[in-house]
């Protein structure tokens, strides 16, 4: 029997999880040749180091790419010119480098803050090291250069719609499409009836885009409506909001911070929620600049 911590353990963990976003899609090719490593796992791990030039020749046929999985929308076209030219510029990999992460979790019934701050460094070698010590590839680690949104495969493209117009900027909306992610596994046979449970969330994203620059600004996505089974458990919010800034430095966007809520009851938990925010800053690039594009399927774009 799917008992009710299960549940609310695994939506926030399918919550936070469905909006780490990867820039990544077919390797490119490049005068660099792939070097194989092993993850924390054991499974051998390929990457591709890309330069500036190949780096921007990438982003141009991942442009074309998203570009032609939009053109199944309602859009116009030069709506769907401007979002697949400022979604592909988060794709290209990960610069060689280093920055600092600040995450301070408020949690209800808690008297302290949960606060964390660990200094993350990009190495050549396709890893990422937090704080000197533990090692984890950067496939599978969230940086700030490689969280934009979910695969466009969560997105409804026939719902998507222009939401507001500005004369700087315009916000694009789309119903989402919830996926059970790996971790649902651990949940063993409660986890179909946890996908029956998570196919009721009606998730909606928002894309918020510089009409000059071409480049996002904020993108979110939060539950459209409550969710539950009447008298045992309910979700009443997750939202997650992220704002974005192109930094010349690394001639690439970046996270500059992040806000995440969540809000649920049971019967026999009571009430649980969460506010989270982390913080990006003191970021630095070993020049010439050198980008970690790691290998993944197309269909994770």
């Amino acid at each position: 029997m799917l008992r009710i911590e299960e549940l609310i353990i695994y939506i926030k963990v399918s919550f936070i999880g469905v909006f780490a976003v990867y820039s990544v899609c077919a390797v490119a090719q490049t005068d660099e040749e792939n070097t194989p490593s092993l993850d924390e796992f054991g499974n051998e791990v390929t990457f591709t180091i890309l330069n500036e030039v190949d780096r921007l020749s990438y982003q141009k046929e991942q442009a074309q790419k998203i570009k032609e999985r939009l053109a199944s929308s309602e859009l116009a076209v030069e709506h769907q010119d401007l979002i697949a030219e400022a979604i592909s510029k988060f794709h290209g990999g990960v610069p060689v480098g280093s920055y600092r992460e600040e995450t301070v979790e408020e949690s209800l019934g808690e008297d302290e803050l949960f606060d964390r701050v660990r200094t993350v460094s990009i190495l050549d070698n396709g890893f990422v090291e937090v704080d000197r010590s533990s090692m984890t590839a950067v496939r599978w680690f969230d940086t700030p250069f490689n969280q934009l949104m979910v695969p466009l495969s969560l997105w409804d493209l026939s719902s998507g719609k222009v939401l507001k117009k500005t004369k700087s900027n315009i916000t694009f909306r789309f119903d989402e499409f919830m996926e059970i992610t790996r971790e649902g596994e651990e949940f063993g046979e409660a986890f179909q009836t946890i996908s029956n449970y998570l196919r009721r969330m009606e998730l909606v994203a928002e894309v918020t885009i510089d009409k000059n620059s071409r480049t996002v600004l904020r993108y979110s996505e939060r539950l459209l409506r409550s969710f539950g089974k009447m008298f045992v458990f309910r979700v009443k919010k997750l939202d997650d909001v992220k704002h974005y800034q192109f930094l010349e430095e690394c001639a690439c966007m970046v996270v500059m911070n992040e806000i995440s809520e969540f809000s649920a009851s049971a019967i026999i938990a009571g009430r649980w929620a969460f506010h989270n925010t982390t913080t990006y800053s003191d970021m630095k690039f070993e020049k010439p600049l050198r980008y970690i594009l790691p290998d993944i399927d197309d269909d994770d774009i």
